[in-house]
């Protein structure tokens, strides 16, 4: 799948969910532009929330991508194909897909299931989309190989890659914000240049003390 096709999945995305919908944005390795991860990843959560997603939509591994989307895709094409047939009053053997109101209750229970999973793959695609977005150049590269629509991958590539070393930093900024203080003999103004430098990086990492 190329960038370009990734790029158009991630604005079906964003138009499904309104015009006014723009996924945060993760600042990328120069740091400009965006928020780090620390400081993206509530925002994030809480905007894929507001487009009505669940946690389980995109942090949750789903075993067997692959087969499924395989196997779902083929499942809607034999839909599409017997809608035409019948619009066309051309004969078509019935398939899977098709139900009547004698199915039996295996035949019931699998509609049910092909039903939920449909539905399962399609919000996880949603996800995707607005998490895809929400990456700047260098790390779309980086995902490249996560297969289209599967949202886990991306969630758990960036957990992986930031969550632990980034949220270690920000802990050890904190601790020598909070033990900061004037030394003996130490002139007030280098005392707060040092303040200032360690509050400058909080702030990068989207922490102002000054407004805590």
């Amino acid at each position: 799948m190329s960038l370009n096709q990734r790029d158009a999945a991630a604005l079906d995305a964003m138009s499904a969910a309104g015009a006014a919908a723009r996924a945060p944005q993760l600042a990328p390795s120069g740091g400009a532009g965006g928020a780090h991860y620390a400081a993206w990843r509530p925002q994030m959560q809480t905007f894929l929330m507001r487009a009505g997603l669940e946690e389980r939509d995109y942090a949750k591994e789903i075993p067997q991508w692959k087969e499924l989307a395989a196997a779902v895709q083929a499942d809607a094409e034999a839909a599409d194909r017997e809608a035409v047939a019948l619009l066309l009053g051309t004969p078509v053997a019935a398939s899977s897909t098709a139900t009547s109101s004698a199915s039996s209750e295996p035949e019931r229970a699998q509609t049910k299931a092909k039903e939920r999973v449909a539905e399962m793959m399609s919000r996880a695609r949603k996800a995707y989309g607005f998490l895809y977005s929400a990456l700047p150049s260098d790390l779309r590269l980086l995902v490249a190989d996560v297969p289209q629509g599967y949202a886990y991958g991306i969630w758990s590539f960036l957990e992986k890659k930031f969550r632990n070393t980034e949220q270690d930093n920000v802990a050890d900024l904190w601790k020598t914000y909070t033990l900061l203080a004037q030394e003996s003999g130490e002139d007030f103004e280098e005392y707060k240049a040092r303040v200032d430098s360690v509050r400058r990086l909080l702030i990068r990492f989207g922490i102002d003390p000054g407004r805590l």
